[in-house]
């Protein structure tokens, strides 16, 4: 995992970011490009999150 919570004076995140809420995270930053496209099918079809974002 990359970040969760993150505190608006750590940076790396606008202003309305979901992690300085505490409701996002992130993962696959080292997969490959097919990892991470099966990680996101994985977790969008999963149906435990209301929301999954892509990053290319």
């Amino acid at each position: 995992m990359g970040f969760a919570f993150k505190r608006p004076y750590e940076g790396g995140h606008g202003n309305q970011s979901q992690h300085y809420a505490g409701v996002a995270f992130d993962v696959g930053q080292t997969l490959t490009p097919s990892r991470r496209t099966a990680l996101w099918n994985s977790a969008n079809n999963s149906g435990v999150w209301a929301y999954v974002e892509t990053v290319e």
